[in-house]
């Protein structure tokens, strides 16, 4: 959720901090599973080490040691200043703000356009927490309690007569433009608003 600007690497990680584009760990995952050391400083990395190798347990695997070259390059051109290093919010600022630090970790979630309607309509309680379950097919159904291996006595539809239901929503019309109305497929029409 931060990011630092190397100055004198004494308050980075070197695998668990984002100091390069992303954290080293999760850049070079093959290369991270051989090394010696997990908690390691940036400064300690860059300076305290007598060979490059000496990090990792030897002999590393192919796909490490290509990570090892790419690591190796990105190591010599870290320029260590004098002075701390300077963090920041992957926001850009300097300032924690708990609903930018929460809108980080839960993302952004795309959603139909359904759902919106249902929670916008005009309509109760109940029927919009119905048609929300219908849509995410939560709805106790005789399927759904047999996809749930709950015991029942007949797992075949009453409204289809004892054919066998594949789900509550095969013949099912669904209309939302003057109100929310719903056609079953033996002619029954329900209007809920």
């Amino acid at each position: 959720m931060a990011t630092a600007t190397v100055r004198d690497g004494s308050s980075c990680s070197f695998w668990f901090d984002t100091w390069f584009d992303m954290p080293l760990f999760q850049r070079f995952p093959e290369l991270f599973f051989s090394c010696v050391r997990e908690q390691l400083l940036l400064v300690q990395n860059v300076y305290q080490s007598l060979d490059f190798f000496d990090l990792f347990h030897l002999p590393l695997s192919d796909e490490a040691f290509a990570q090892s070259h790419e690591l190796s390059d990105i190591i010599e051109v870290i320029d260590l200043q004098a002075g701390n290093d300077l963090w920041s919010f992957i926001w850009g600022s300097i300032q924690f703000a708990s609903n930018r630090a929460y809108s980080h970790m839960s993302g952004v979630r795309q959603v139909h356009l359904v759902y919106s309607w249902i929670w916008k309509s005009s309509c109760q309680p109940k029927p919009k927490v119905f048609f929300w379950l219908l849509l995410k097919d939560r709805l106790n159904t005789r399927e759904l309690l047999k996809r749930k291996n709950m015991a029942l006595e007949d797992y075949n539809c009453v409204l289809y007569h004892h054919a066998p239901v594949e789900s509550l929503c095969s013949g099912l019309q669904v209309s939302l433009c003057s109100g929310l109305q719903v056609s079953f497929p033996q002619g029954v029409v329900v209007a809920l608003f």
